[in-house]
């Protein structure tokens, strides 16, 4: 189905590789769209139920940074909440990200060249909080560009990082294995 679309490859929501269409056969790639099709109906689920997996904190000079993990987050099966998609006009932004930080599942503290805003500093404290009330995962991640390490809150310097500096290191099942809790 997907090559008769001139796809040449898919993603795979459980390895996060791409794979090429040509190494599989017809039965096995139309397996690989239904898995798709399933991801993205529970991706619709999770929407309307605002059943967020993670919320992403970062400086919106790092926006597109921000934009493209949350898009290869939702390729994985995955939701986030990211203000720009997510907080619905008309509403105090301070009471939907103190509502939202307060029963999501996990965050992603985006550390980027431009350093954390002000605003930011304000969600990693709410973050913090949580983290200590629910014990729910607050995972530093770290951009390409940032020379330098971050310097993280005294209560986030003891959790390991996802670096995508390092690439050797496979930065993309680290954050799926903080978000989700499972390995890829």
């Amino acid at each position: 189905m997907q090559i008769s679309l001139g796809r040449k490859s898919i993603h795979c929501h459980s390895c996060g590789n791409e794979l090429l269409l040509s190494e599989f056969d017809r039965q096995t790639a139309d397996r690989a769209q239904i898995e798709i099709d399933r991801s993205d109906t529970t991706l619709q689920r999770k929407l309307d139920s605002h059943d967020f997996d993670v919320f992403i904190c970062y400086n919106h000079e790092d926006k597109e940074s921000a934009r493209a993990i949350v898009e290869d987050l939702k390729e994985r099966g995955i939701l986030p909440w990211l203000d720009e998609s997510s907080l619905r006009p008309g509403l105090s932004w301070h009471a939907v990200v103190q509502d939202v930080i307060g029963r999501v599942k996990s965050a992603a503290i985006i550390y980027g060249p431009k350093g954390v805003s002000s605003s930011q500093a304000e969600e990693i404290q709410a973050l913090i909080t949580q983290h200590l009330k629910r014990k729910c995962p607050v995972i530093p991640v770290i951009l390409p560009g940032c020379s330098v390490d971050p310097d993280l809150p005294p209560f986030l310097g003891s959790h390991s990082w996802v670096d995508f500096r390092r690439l050797d290191t496979y930065p993309w099942k680290q954050l799926v294995f903080g978000i989700t809790g499972a390995r890829a």
